[in-house]
């Protein structure tokens, strides 16, 4: 009898194990489904961080959760159904699973329509070709903006352009999803497009819609479509437009930018003309001059002034002849540009050398433009500050204070002056030098003093000099002792031959 009670012991123990095995989860599913009831959705929230305990509870049962979860979307509970999607994003998914999320979007069904998006993200490895077909089809303006928010968190460049047929909607919304999303899978050819989002969002007064379709704008910089974007960098009514235009020409292609630029110059529309000045920031600075080059050559002043200020900073030595004409422009503006163009281009491109009192070199190819300054300088007073900054350049670190005309010759004809004398300077002492060296003849020390005291003249005349320039006044003073020495010795000295 023991045994007989203990087999059937087992056989209860086992057929409740199996009872239990078979009715778990359903039990447990009908509990989880009343925690699921107090899950409340808002509009903002992040399903990333949900905590439910029916979430919680279904997640643990994985793939086996999903037939309850799907059934929980005919729920008419808008919280258990949201919860349900929930639940089944993060559990990998079924293909009843992906179907029934996939039926959520196609329908648009509200509110559940956001996280059933956020779900199928998660699983987006699975879709294949799902969400494409759903917008291919979609008619309603909240599928297509689910379609468009779906792609925008999948980053699935494949779709950009599906997306962008949603740029030509009515609806500004969709429109606007549509421009979220192409700033992460960017697409050229709807450069066009984009334009006319951002021109319907200004007319709405829609500010944050605008400035998304300029930044989406930009991020699609593309040579081969950038036709439409030129076009408003001739107009100003939408200015955010304008901004973003010139940012999207200035990533495109130096030469892309070159050829508009040249057009540009020449163009009567002040909003192109300052389009070309600032897009030109992003030519190198070879293309810069050549930019110049060509704009100094051109009739209308403005546009010669404009070509003056880039060689101003990016001119070369062969750009320095027609600065030097424009010198002389009866247009003062145009003058003056070219008068500090000219100071600029010969330092910058390292024409010539600066001229150094104390250090003169014979051939030095920057003296003629100084003197072709100076000759403005003095003929025609409203330049004379535009001279006096391009002298500066020139001639720096020598360079006096002041912006007259007057000290600046005077600067110029010491510089002239003291080359001379210094070289005569030098030329007498060494010349002193040999003689005293020939030997203690009265011819020799008769001759040697002769030449000292040419040096002592030529070094008097420095010494004048020197008052004005003191970069020079060491250099003469250590002349003056060596000729005064020098003369001593001569004064003192005693003729060998006369003294036999």
């Amino acid at each position: 009898m023991k045994g007989i009670k203990l087999y059937l012991l087992i056989g209860v123990l086992i057929a409740a194990v199996v009872v239990l095995a078979i009715f778990y989860q359903p039990l447990m599913g009908m509990y989880y489904n009343t925690q699921l009831s107090s899950f409340e959705y808002k509009p903002t929230m992040s399903f990333d961080t949900v905590s439910n305990a029916g979430i919680t509870g279904f997640v643990n049962f994985r793939e086996g959760a999903i037939p309850m979860l799907v059934k929980n979307l005919e729920s008419e509970d808008e919280n258990v159904r949201i919860a349900s999607i929930i639940a089944m994003g993060r559990i990998n998914p079924t293909q009843n699973g992906k179907k029934a999320l996939l039926e959520v979007v196609r329908e648009g069904r509200q509110p559940e329509l956001r996280a059933a998006v956020w779900a199928l993200v998660k699983h987006k490895k699975i879709m294949e070709g799902d969400m494409k077909e759903i917008l291919k089809s979609a008619e309603k303006d909240e599928v297509k903006i689910a379609c468009a928010k779906y792609f925008n968190l999948a980053v699935d460049e494949s779709a950009a352009p599906l997306v962008a047929e949603l740029l030509k909607s009515d609806n500004l919304e969709v429109r606007y999803e549509a421009c979220k999303t192409l700033q992460n899978t960017p697409y050229p050819p709807a450069s066009a497009d984009i334009i006319d989002s951002a021109r319907k969002f200004s007319t709405a007064g829609k500010d944050d819609m605008l400035m998304t379709a300029c930044t989406t704008l930009v991020m699609c910089s593309d040579s081969q479509y950038a036709a439409p974007v030129f076009e408003e960098l001739k107009k100003n009514d939408v200015p955010k437009l304008l901004e973003a235009a010139r940012k999207y020409v200035k990533r495109l292609t130096p030469q892309d930018i070159y050829s508009f630029v040249r057009g540009a110059l020449t163009s009567d529309n002040p909003v192109e003309q300052e389009s070309a000045t600032i897009v030109s920031e992003s030519l190198p600075p070879g293309m810069k001059n050549e930019l110049g080059k060509y704009a100094v050559n051109k009739s209308d002043p403005d546009v010669i002034i404009a070509g003056l200020e880039l060689l101003q900073e990016f001119g070369k030595t062969d750009s320095l002849p027609r600065a030097l004409e424009l010198m002389q422009s009866s247009e003062s503006e145009v003058a003056s540009a070219a008068v500090i163009a000219v100071g600029k281009i010969a330092v910058n491109d390292k024409f010539g050398d600066y001229p150094r009192l104390n250090d003169y070199k014979e051939e030095n190819s920057r003296n003629k433009i100084i003197e072709a300054v100076l000759s403005v300088m003095k003929d025609r007073e409203p330049l004379r500050r535009a001279c006096s900054q391009a002298l500066r350049d020139l001639c720096a670190p020598d360079a006096p204070v002041g912006t007259d005309y007057e000290s600046w010759k005077n600067w110029w004809d010491d510089f002239n002056n003291t080359k001379g004398l210094v070289a005569e300077l030098v030329k007498n002492l060494d010349k002193g030098r040999e003689y005293m060296n020939k030997g203690n003849t009265r011819e020799n020390l008769t001759t040697a003093k002769e030449y000292l005291q040419k040096a002592s003249a030529s070094c008097e005349k420095l010494e004048e000099i020197a008052t004005r320039n003191e970069k020079i006044v060491k250099w003469v003073n250590r002349k003056r002792d060596e000729i005064n020495k020098l003369l001593y010795v001569v004064n003192k000295s005693k003729p060998l031959d006369v003294m036999k």
